[in-house]
């Protein structure tokens, strides 16, 4: 998280500003992780994956979703490294 700070020079903000820019970020790689898994997941799939979204356990949904999502983690770091570069020229503007 201090990388992240760093990176979208956040450093001078307050504790609480930056817990809070920090919360909006991951608000933002949850809501487009769902959808590049939507992508992903079969049409018949979804309205399943919607009612575990918020309700299963992490290891459920992680679980779940393995027999379509090869490498999960690499799916959450390619979203999570978009939203932070475009945060970051959001940032710059």
């Amino acid at each position: 998280l201090a990388a992240t700070i760093r990176e979208l020079g956040l450093e001078h903000l307050s504790e609480d500003a930056k817990q809070a820019a920090l919360a909006g970020i991951g608000e933002n790689v949850l809501g487009r992780v769902v959808l590049e898994i939507m992508k992903i997941l079969p049409k018949t799939r979804h309205e399943e994956f919607r009612a575990m979204i918020g309700t299963a356990s992490p290891l459920k949904i992680y679980t779940y979703l393995s027999p379509y999502i090869v490498d999960m983690p690499a799916l959450v770091q390619r979203v999570a490294a978009a939203e932070i570069a475009e945060t970051k020229k959001l940032l710059a503007e």
